[in-house]
């Protein structure tokens, strides 16, 4: 089989020529004579392969031409750029149970609790509501502190490997739900736990929709130094557009008076450990959230994440007409130009901005290069091992994450991860989605993981998610050098951001 070209051409907003190789990771100034020489040294790669004569030449020539040649050489020769063989590039078998628990407990990060499947409020997005048939439905089940303690112990005892090599290694411990303050006497017996017996090894976060942060809860988590992060989708009239409670009333005005109440009271926590975290769809008035976030930055928490509705999976989005998602596109689009420009002038922008179109910028810079070492058995796309993560639902029953929809657990509590298991569900996501991954140009470029690809009991390529991808990296490729070439200083990292990208990890749900 012929090596494949990985390569995309694309144009910044100026005009400028680049082409990104996915090989090397690198952005390369473009030009025509440089793609005449590719071209040329692709026809005789094909030719030694197949003995075919190469006919013709290229045409132009002269020192620029012979330049072009030489770059390219060098990149090839040097690097192996801009051609990928598939037959050398599949994945390597995964290994057996007693190889991946080894690999699994020299590299998990996080344990996830889900201390309730009930909330207070009913969100009409809710992944837990019938608006997403396949995920775990809400229910009044609580975890229980038995289970939770052992949980603890259990992931302590799974990561011992880690522990040993490195006693300052700390690893993320989530608290969600539902809503899991509603199950506030197991949250404040899980911190108590680890305090006693665990000092300095997990560092605790939250995610909550801000309606029971009340005055003794909020001094529970300042205690204990827990990162929250509150669900806050708006202004009030955006907000309790989607987010109520089961009477159908707004949930703003509770959310905004904690806030403000923990923002006097514990004005460094505020700082430190709140942020926020926003859903929006094609009805939301992305400018008007904006905005609020900008003027009212000083009284909110600096956003975290700002994700759509999932299209995956549910008819949320049959309530809406094409217009309404050109409308969305327009208004995504009218806020890109306003961080870019934002970037170019070196001036602030609102976190929401800086997390809405920022982050996928931040991204590029954040790609992965070819040094980052991927297991060998899952080379490409953003997924993770399954017991990186590992979310322990109020039953016992472990999955991949909390944002997987639970129809393919990987283990309960009572016997630990089912390494078997785990082996069935990479060769899978090795069937199923990775044939394609020698030939395509934005391995490096691309997030796709479980909870974008699962279905009933397991994992499907969505038709078109492929090419998706390639047109997001696309887009944000050239976002990422019209910055650069008006400001090359500009920063396009988590511009003022103090979470940690670990720690900003450890809310991805």
């Amino acid at each position: 089989m012929p090596q494949k070209r990985v390569t995309l051409r694309f144009r910044s907003l100026q005009g400028r020529d680049y082409l990104y190789d996915d090989v090397t990771s690198s952005i390369f100034p473009w030009n025509d004579p440089r793609e005449q020489a590719l071209a040329r040294e692709i026809a005789t790669a094909g030719r030694q392969q197949d003995d075919a004569p190469l006919d013709g030449a290229p045409s132009g020539g002269g020192a620029s031409l012979d330049a072009a040649e030489a770059f390219v050489r060098h990149w090839r020769d040097d690097y192996g750029a801009f051609l990928r063989d598939p037959l050398t590039n599949t994945p390597a078998p995964c290994p057996d149970a007693a190889g991946l628990e080894w690999l699994i407990r020299s590299r998990s990060w996080e344990l996830l609790l889900i201390l309730t499947e009930d909330c207070n409020l009913r969100c009409k997005y809710c992944a837990l509501s019938e608006v997403y048939p396949l995920n775990r439905s809400r229910s009044a089940r609580k975890m229980s502190l038995d289970t939770a303690l052992a949980a603890v112990d259990w992931y302590m005892r799974l990561v011992e490997p880690q522990i040993y090599a490195n006693p300052r290694r700390r690893f993320g411990l989530s608290f969600y739900g539902g809503e899991p303050l509603l199950n506030l006497p197991v949250l404040k017996g899980v911190l108590g736990h680890c305090r006693e017996h665990y000092p300095g090894l997990f560092v605790p976060v939250l995610t909550t929709n801000g309606t029971l942060l009340t005055p003794p809860t909020v001094e529970l988590l300042v205690e204990h130094d827990v990162s929250v992060a509150v669900s806050l989708d708006g202004p009030e009239q955006e907000h309790d557009r989607m987010r109520v409670d089961a009477r159908g009333g707004g949930s703003f005005a509770r959310v905004m008076a904690n806030l403000r109440r923990i923002k006097s009271r514990y004005p460094d926590f505020w700082l430190a450990r709140m942020t926020s975290l926003s859903v929006y769809d094609w009805g939301t008035d992305l400018e008007t959230v904006e905005r609020f976030f900008e003027e009212q930055g000083d009284a909110l928490p600096r956003s975290l994440f700002v994700n759509p509705v999932s299209p995956r999976h549910t008819g949320w989005y049959g309530r809406y007409q094409g217009n309404d998602q050109a409308h969305m596109d327009a208004a995504l689009g009218r806020l890109g130009d306003r961080y870019r420009q934002a970037r170019i002038d070196g001036e602030s922008s609102s976190s929401y901005l800086r997390t809405l179109i920022g982050l996928g910028l931040s991204f590029v810079s954040f790609r992965a290069r070819p040094g980052d070492a991927r297991p060998a058995f899952l080379p490409f796309s953003g997924t993770c091992v399954p017991g990186d993560k590992i979310a322990v639902n109020v039953d016992g029953k472990l999955d991949v994450c909390e944002r997987v929809n639970g129809s393919y657990p990987i283990g309960h509590l009572d016997m630990g991860i089912d390494y078997e298991r785990v082996t069935r569900i990479i060769a899978q996501y090795q069937e199923e989605i990775l044939p394609s991954c020698p030939s395509c140009p934005a391995t490096r470029l691309c997030g796709l993981c479980y909870s974008f690809l699962d279905t009933q009991g397991g994992i499907t390529m969505d038709a078109g998610q492929c090419a998706a991808t390639v047109a997001s990296a696309r887009r944000r490729l050239v976002e990422y050098v019209s910055v650069l070439e008006e400001n090359p200083h500009a920063d396009l990292l988590l511009q003022t951001d103090t979470v940690t990208p670990e720690e900003r990890l450890l809310f991805l749900g």
